[in-house]
């Protein structure tokens, strides 16, 4: 399986993640006929003869000191299919590894494919099974990462806040709606609560840019509270333009931080 890492900053967030989750998972793995079985039916996937992507995978297993050890002494036996989207996927029978051209497919089958004892073992193994967790299962509820809350006092936003703060590996961020009835002013108050480095744009490209990069930042997950939803942008048609704009960027950085198993919400506190 192509696991990539990418920076130190995201081996330390997998490796946090793997110390939280690791104590409450049992292995589930499936064999690797099972998941060949799995992406025939899935997938309309045709069995087809490619030697040359079939090396590919043997010598993946082969590589691995993780995968070359399922194999027991035995050969790799390699199965390659043909996705209808015309992208190949590689099957080891034997040790259970497989090789995806597709990303997408990639993810669907690391979690398809689950843990057992020695990948449990592993940190990188199970923290990136538990990035392809959390990836299928907003697929599956398709989940909004906003959460629309009645301010019920004056307290509740701050209530909300205080209780993401003390949430070990979370970093909390306070927004205030009322301060902010333009977009150029919810520009720098988002961009002083989450420090946005010096020279940021102040417009929506922008945003997206920085809520997807976040390196400077040390954390396991975020939480984003904005305290009078409602008055945010104020009242103008364009006022509700920006809000949906803002929920749209919202949506695709949580979607970014999903992949790589960070998990990134907004509360959206509300007086109507």
């Amino acid at each position: 399986m192509q696991i990539k890492i990418k920076t130190p900053t995201l081996l330390e967030q997998w490796k946090a993640l793997y110390e939280r989750e690791r104590p409450n998972l049992r292995p589930n793995a499936i064999t690797g006929e099972e998941l060949a079985a799995f992406i025939q039916s899935e997938y309309d996937a045709v069995w087809v003869e490619d030697e040359a992507y079939a090396k590919t995978v043997t010598d993946a297993v082969k590589g691995s000191v993780l995968f070359s050890e399922k194999l027991n002494g035995e050969a790799p036996k390699v199965r390659v299919f043909r996705l209808a989207d015309g992208s190949l996927c590689g099957v080891d029978l034997v040790s259970g590894m497989f090789l995806a051209e597709n990303e997408t497919v990639r993810d669907a089958l690391t979690f398809r494919k689950g843990l057992d004892e020695a990948d449990l073992d592993n940190m990188i193994r199970t923290a990136d099974w538990l990035r392809c967790k959390n990836l299928a299962e907003q697929a599956d509820g398709k989940q909004s990462c906003i959460t629309f809350v009645k301010k019920e006092s004056e307290t509740t936003a701050f209530d909300a806040l205080r209780e993401a703060s003390h949430t070990a590996g979370v970093y909390a961020v306070y927004l205030r709606g009322d301060r902010c009835s333009t977009a150029r002013r919810f520009f720098r108050e988002i961009s002083a609560a989450m420090q946005f480095p010096k020279g940021f744009g102040e417009n929506w490209d922008a945003l997206s840019e920085c809520l997807t990069d976040l390196d400077w930042l040390s954390f396991q997950a975020v939480t984003v509270v904005i305290d009078d939803y409602d008055k945010l942008f104020g009242t103008r048609k364009r006022g509700r333009q920006d809000r949906e704009t803002l929920c749209a960027v919202f949506e695709t950085s949580a979607a970014f931080w999903a992949k790589l198993g960070v998990p990134f919400r907004v509360i959206a506190v509300c007086g109507e």
